[in-house]
């Protein structure tokens, strides 16, 4: 029998011996980190991490949930190295995924299965002494698919526009007739190397215009009736690097767009 020294020395090495990774299915301890206070997001093709710090386990320890997902990606493998605010000098508690200490931070890899494919999240937890706060990620991936990354070809016969800090361009054409109004077919694109998510964007039409009926993105009316605004519906709020989301509106009176600017999404 162990004398009382002995039984505080094996719970303490208990307490403190690093958890082995796990597929990331075991939500009774690990938080979605977007219900976290401290917590923030980072982004590299194709891939997010969101974080959030879950408890403060010491005086000078922190446990930070992860949330690891690849933004309509399908890879078949995957590992993130990720840059931490100050280094890590003591990494005691892992779940979830295989977290290691870097030199700038740590890195994130599966535990059990490689594959990722897009719907999937993957839940992980670290605990570290100091508590730290990733700033920026690179994502090592190996597609099931290689995605393209060529913008869609200019439609005809009209032209493609870019907002100010070109970070979106529209490609619009004319197709067809629908409910008395002559249609638009508008290509909202990506033309940054991140993925963008819930975007918005206010598009000023030559002349004024009124919709007759839309699909495939949502489209209201503006501040003024020469302008569109055009947000995703619940299949297209994340639009992939250098990929395209589309809609179609008809008008009437019609008109076609000149200028666009991206935003966020006016309040209801």
């Amino acid at each position: 029998m162990l004398h009382a020294a002995g039984r505080l020395l094996l719970l303490a090495l208990v307490a403190c011996a690093p958890v082995p990774g796990t597929d990331g299915t075991d939500t009774d301890t690990t938080t979605d980190p977007d219900a976290l206070g401290q917590s923030g997001r980072l982004y590299d093709v194709p891939m997010s991490l969101v974080w959030g710090w879950n408890t403060t386990d010491s005086i000078d320890g922190v446990c930070v949930d992860l949330k690891i997902a690849t933004n309509g990606a399908d890879v078949r493998s995957w590992s993130l190295d990720v840059v931490t605010d100050q280094p890590i000098t003591d990494l005691y508690y892992v779940q979830g995924a295989d977290v290691r200490v870097s030199d700038t931070g740590f890195t994130v890899a599966p535990s059990v299965t490689p594959e990722l494919t897009d719907g999937e999240e993957v839940l992980a937890r670290f605990c570290s002494r100091p508590g730290v706060r990733p700033v920026s990620m690179t994502a090592s991936v190996s597609y099931v698919d290689s995605p393209d990354t060529d913008p869609p070809a200019t439609p005809d016969p009209y032209d493609m526009l870019l907002d100010v800090p070109k970070e979106f361009g529209l490609q619009f054409a004319e197709e067809g007739e629908e409910n008395g109004g002559r249609c638009l077919r508008f290509d909202v694109i990506n033309l940054t190397n991140v993925p963008v998510i819930d975007w918005a964007l206010e598009v000023t039409m030559v002349e004024d215009v009124a919709r007759t009926s839309s699909e495939g993105l949502w489209f209201y009316e503006g501040r003024t009736a020469t302008q569109l605004i055009v947000l995703p519906d619940y299949d297209s709020r994340t639009i992939q690097p250098f990929d395209a989301e589309t809609g179609r509106v008809c008008l009437s009176p019609f008109s076609v767009p000149i200028a666009i600017r991206a935003g966020d999404a006016p309040a209801p």
